[in-house]
This record gives structure tokens, sequence and C-alpha cells, in this order.
């Protein structure tokens, strides 16, 4: 008797044993299965650098040219040509937002393209992207004015307002300069602050 309950004592230790390893080995299944899931929907989701690492440096490259040789050309003619009138002063204006721009085009390519290190990449974030911005909305709000001034021209043809003259005019380049120059500042001299770090979760659990 002792021996027969012995004996299926042994049989109910090796069955759960063999139903433990059995489960084992299924959870160990679905963890490799898991982490093959994971890996691969890491590998479909994987960042395609190749366009902006050489798609648009090519395109950089284009607009660089086009526009150093265009906006030189421009503005050296209009250097010889006296200031008469506020169109004239705005469009100087204007030549030379567009030549900035132009400028900060090599930094933004060599970025782009991974030239450089990350000293280039932080003084592409630091100045030249805030200029390349600067010379943008300098561009935008100079044809602006220089609507302005076509619409004062067909409504006053004979008349001369104060936004006609060219002192006012040259007035009003200059507050726009400064004042944008002014806005950009801000993000030249906080971007070089580091990120400060922020508590880890487990710390804050444990206090």
């Amino acid at each position: 008797m002792n021996s027969s309950l012995l004996n299926m004592s042994s049989l109910m230790n090796v069955s759960s044993l063999s139903n433990t390893w059995s489960l084992g080995n299924v959870s160990s299944v679905g963890n490799v299965s898991s982490v093959g899931n994971v890996s691969g929907v890491a590998s479909r989701c994987a960042r395609d650098v190749s366009v902006t690492a050489v798609l648009f440096p090519c395109l950089y490259g284009l607009l660089l040219a086009a526009g150093l040789l265009l906006n030189t050309v421009a503005l050296w003619i209009f250097l010889d040509i006296r200031s008469s009138s506020t169109f004239l002063v705005y469009l100087k204006n204007l030549l030379a937002a567009d030549l900035l721009m132009a400028l900060t085009l090599p930094f933004k390519l060599l970025s782009d393209a991974g030239v450089g290190g990350w000293t280039l990449r932080a003084f592409h974030c630091r100045y030249s992207a805030v200029l390349f911005y600067v010379s943008m909305y300098m561009s935008i709000l100079l044809l602006g004015l220089i609507s302005l001034d076509r619409y004062l021209k067909v409504v006053r043809p004979f008349g001369r307002c104060a936004l006609q003259k060219v002192s006012v005019g040259r007035g009003v380049c200059a507050v726009v300069w400064a004042t944008m120059l002014a806005l950009a500042l801000p993000n030249m001299v906080l971007s070089n602050q580091l990120p400060k770090q922020e508590p880890r979760e487990d710390s804050d659990a444990a206090t």
C-alpha cells in the first residue's frame, strides 16, 4: 500500500515537473517571438535619411549657386543707382536679405550631408539657421512694403505722403532690420544652454 502511494506521488511529481517545463518552454518561445516581432517592427520603422543626406544637399547646392550669382549681380547693378525713391530703397534691402539667405545655405548643405561633425551642426542650429529665417521674414516684410509703396503710387500719383519719402523708407527698413535681429537674438543666446536633466522616476518613487 505504501509502495503504491509512493509510486503515485512520484508520478504526480514527474507530471508536474513536465508540465512546468513545457510551460516554461512555451513562455520562452513566446518571449522570443515577441522580441522578434519588436525587432521586425523596429526594422520596418527605421528612419530613411537618404533623402535628407543626398537629395536636399543637391537642391541646396543649386539654390546656392543661383542665389549667389543672381543676387550679387543685381546688388552690384542697383548699388550704382541712386536711391531716389522708396521703391529703390526697399528693393536694395530686399536684395541684401536674399543675399544673406543665400550665404546661410552652405551651412545647411554641409549639416544635412553629415559633413563637419557636431560643431558645424551646432553652429548651424545656433546662428545660420536663425539668420536664414531672419532673412526670409525680412524678404516677406519688404515685399509687403513694396506692395504698399506701389499702392500709394497708384492712389496718389501726383502727391507724396510721408511714407513715400526716401528718408522715411530708410528709417522703416532700419526699424524692420533691428526688430527682426532683436527677435532672433534670444534664439542665439538660449540655444547655448545645456538641457536640464530630469529626475528619474525610480528615485521619485523611492523618496
